[in-house]
């Protein structure tokens, strides 16, 4: 049985989505956050740094976003030095590739043509790599290097925000290629410098096939501080990073993802029966797309007729309308579209009809969902909506709460008696496999395998509740046989398939080690909940009380000898002294587990150090301190001398 579970406070929206009453997908949205991801704004230009080969745009929030340069302006397919591999690798479903689960263009292994100008372009996935790390010129697109290339004019302008119509004398032409999966709307000069290749040696000749070259420092002339631009957030804020923008702008549908700005007409990637990619293929040339826009067919519009597709499109234009409206009317910076919340996104990505109820514990929003399934299946469907109000809270009746806490402990139990071991560092996710309770195989080789093919599915799944983006390294338990390993690797790529996200998932290493990286849209679901411990200062450990000891001994020898060692007489002077100086008198205050070790184990050293300087030490335990924490203080004075 297939559900979704919604529960609908003030502060927070959480939806779970269940499978056999197990939880799948777990999304949370609070209130008082804004939704970035996947908006458009109407922003300006702050400032740019040619070092970084980035502009930060004001899009209106805290922080001004990221733009790469190359993600400004189109680049040529001439800038592809693996070109002709990439064609006969697969035949790359080349404009799915390029569209995420939220139906937002990602710039990872895309080879599209971007809007206004219609040239091919073509981006090697990025991975994790820091979008704010200075990029070395060789591995910038040649379009970006050279100070000394002449600069062809284009038939744009560069008004980002123009309609992208091309000036007179322009001609357009509409290019297919059968070997690939995506159909080519392109603009401009015409000829072959617009048009995917067919073949290898068509690759070539296009290599050689003028382009228009884009230096870096002409990005300055064109879109100086001050200018308006208008871009899409791809990546929302994380840590202290800004959100990631892009001017490659696309507005999921229910079965259609629109691109205003980008002529191409294609199938997700996802799709992967090759028939029902060809019946695709066929119904979208029947469709009409305004000029100068294209649409990709999400993994949802399987199965799907033109009509179908066109209603999806009339609806998609009406947003892009006012959009538009938006940006002649609103002043920069401002947003022009928004992501609709969790629940509509939601209904929007999962109502098919495997799905058999919506549950939800909100009236208000009772008739809100019906209306929509009935929108986006049909009106027979508004039956599968069911309003929840029993007293008891909806997630604990379908026992998803346990689940969430489960889900997001470090440690995660298999069925099988293994376990994973989840850890969330700033530059990584690091996953651990063991075997834990498990009973064993025939052999250590059997157990081994057992264990990982378990722990591929359970892996597969954590990434999804907890959102982790980014490089994940996951440690397999070691296996002899390649065999064995190489069904380990299809099992964790075969889990991932259902995956929302973009995934990538290398060859395992010598070492048993596993490197994958998942698509980072917004926050993981821990960063969102949780917050670094105050105690640990999100380290995840504290130093023992004999650590403890030993600093503390360390500071009181260096205080009574920075302070109190001359009040004490030396053999010499003893007999001249007529007074004797004040007893130096310190009080500590420690956490109470490390006053118990200084008082059980250490009261000897501490009895030295009052005979070395001749001073009194007392302790006092403290539950307020926490147990890296200490004070001395001068009884005399009052004084706070650590």
């Amino acid at each position: 049985m297939k559900e979704i579970i919604i529960n609908v406070e003030k502060l927070e929206t959480r939806v779970a989505l269940l499978e056999d009453g197990r939880l799948e997908e777990f999304s949370i949205e609070r209130s008082d956050r804004e939704r970035l991801a996947g908006s458009i704004f109407k922003g300006r230009i702050h400032n740019l740094e040619e070092g970084l080969q980035a502009a930060f745009v004001d899009i209106g929030v805290d922080k001004n976003a990221f733009l790469h340069f190359w993600d400004m302006e189109p680049r040529g397919h001439e800038d592809i030095d693996d070109f002709d591999t990439i064609l006969d690798a697969e035949r790359i479903e080349i404009a799915g590739a390029a569209i995420s689960a939220d139906g937002l263009l990602s710039p990872a292994e895309v080879l599209t043509v971007t809007s206004p100008t219609g040239a091919l372009s073509l981006e090697a996935e990025s991975g994790v790599a820091d979008s704010a790390l200075p990029v070395p010129p060789r591995m910038l697109p040649r379009t970006l290097r050279g100070k000394n290339r002449a600069v062809r004019s284009s038939p744009y302008s560069g008004n980002p925000f123009d309609d992208g119509s091309p000036v007179a004398g322009g001609a357009q032409e509409e290019e297919r290629s059968e070997k690939t999966s995506v159909a080519v709307r392109s603009e401009g000069s015409g000829g072959d410098a617009y048009r995917v290749p067919a073949s290898r040696e068509d690759a070539q000749r296009m290599r050689r096939t003028p382009r228009h070259d884009i230096d870096a420092h002409e990005i300055a002339q064109k879109y100086p501080p001050g200018s308006e631009i208008l871009v899409q957030v791809t990546k929302g804020p994380i840590g202290t990073k800004g959100a990631r923008v892009t001017t490659n702008l696309s507005i999921p549908g229910r079965y259609l993802v629109l691109l205003p700005k980008t002529p191409i007409v294609g199938v997700s990637r996802k799709i992967g029966d090759d028939r029902e990619r060809e019946r695709l293929k066929k119904q979208l040339r029947r469709l009409e797309v305004p000029k100068g826009m294209g649409v990709i067919v999400r993994t949802v519009g399987q199965g799907q007729d033109v009509e179908t597709f066109s209603k999806d499109l009339e609806m998609l234009l009406l947003i892009w309308k006012d959009v538009e409206e938006k940006i002649l009317t609103f002043s920069a910076p401002s947003a022009v579209y928004q992501e609709p919340d969790v629940v509509e996104r939601t209904i929007r990505d999962y109502m098919t009809e495997t799905l058999d109820r919506i549950v939800l514990d909100s009236s208000e929003h009772f008739e809100r969902v019906r209306t929509l399934v009935g929108h986006i299946a049909n009106r027979q469907a508004r039956n599968k909506v069911k309003l929840y109000n029993e007293n008891r809270p909806i997630f604990e009746r379908f026992h998803v709460e346990r689940q969430i806490e489960n889900a997001f402990r470090r440690r995660v139990w298999l069925a099988n008696g293994g376990y994973i071991v989840i850890d969330e560092t700033e530059a990584l996710v690091a996953i651990d496999i063991n075997t834990g309770r498990h009973k064993g195989g025939k052999d250590q080789g059997t157990t081994a395998l057992e264990v990982n093919l378990e722990a591929a599915d359970e892996i597969a799944r954590q990434l999804r509740l907890r959102n982790i983006g980014g490089l994940i390294v996951i440690d397999f338990i070691d296996m002899r046989s390649r065999k064995d390993q190489h069904t380990v690797v299809r099992r964790l790529r075969d889990a991932v398939k259902r995956d929302r996200a973009k995934v990538r998932i290398f060859p395992m290493s010598s070492l048993g080690l596993v490197e994958m990286t998942r698509q980072r849209v917004e926050e993981s679901i821990r960063s969102a909940i949780f917050q670094d411990c105050p105690y640990c200062e999100g380290r995840g450990f504290v130093k023992s009380t004999l650590s403890m000891s030993v600093e503390i001994q360390r500071k009181l020898a260096e205080v009574l000898r920075r302070h109190f060692e001359g009040f004490k007489p030396s053999a010499d002077d003893a007999n001249l002294q007529t007074t004797e100086p004040p007893e130096p008198h310190l009080r500590i205050f420690v956490h109470p587990e490390v006053l118990e070790r200084l008082r059980d184990e250490d009261e000897e050293l501490l009895l030295d150090l009052e005979r070395k300087f001749g001073g009194r030490l007392s302790f006092r335990g403290d539950d307020s301190y926490r147990s890296e924490e200490f004070r001395i203080v001068d009884v005399s004075t009052g004084d706070e001398l650590h």
